[in-house]
């Protein structure tokens, strides 16, 4: 038998799993049951603007998921080729999703030293905004794409700038758009 605080731990992730399931099953059983035709038009906006958050919240999971996947280093036992093979198998996604998956989530996810001290993520301006449940992939995508581009010797105080721009223009732009800027 496993020790005991990993046997807490796992149920304490499958427990919230089973939560998050069965909160997922009574929104789709209102929606379905026509619970967004009963709200007025600012209400039913705000709604979909708040489910929207929350898938995108939810995709920051993801994060834990790659480190752990590497932490275990299931591409080896896997026989696959790196992280993002895994992701691929296990979660059955393209080749170019499974590694924009991987990218985002070394970006953005919390990251530690070698001796173990916690490190701010790549683009933590873009972490928070993520885990708020403000930025789409794409938009995220989008950010990361000119945070790479920008010159390796600009200043801190400059990358930093440049990428809470394209955060505040996220806002009211669609990835499309967001190149743009």
């Amino acid at each position: 038998d496993p020790p005991f605080i990993i046997r807490v731990m796992a149920t304490a992730i499958e427990d919230a799993i089973s939560s998050l399931s069965l909160a997922v099953d009574q929104v789709l059983k209102v929606a379905a049951d026509g619970g967004f035709g009963k709200l007025d038009d600012d209400a039913f906006i705000a709604a979909a603007q708040d489910l929207e958050a929350l898938r995108r919240r939810l995709s920051t999971a993801d994060y834990a998921i790659v480190e752990d996947i590497e932490l275990r280093d299931l591409a080896d036992g896997r026989l696959a080729r790196n992280t993002a093979g895994v992701l691929g198998a296990i979660w059955r996604l393209t080749p170019f999703e499974a590694r924009a998956r991987v990218r985002e989530a070394q970006q953005l996810g919390p990251r530690t030293t070698l001796t173990g001290q916690p490190l701010e993520p790549h683009c933590p301006a873009t972490a928070r905004a993520r885990a708020a449940g403000t930025l789409s992939h794409s938009q995220v995508a989008v950010v990361l794409d000119a945070m790479r581009d920008l010159p390796s010797d600009l200043p801190v105080e400059q990358r930093d700038s440049a990428e809470q721009i394209l955060i505040d223009a996220a806002h009211s732009l669609n990835p499309l758009d967001l190149k743009k800027v």
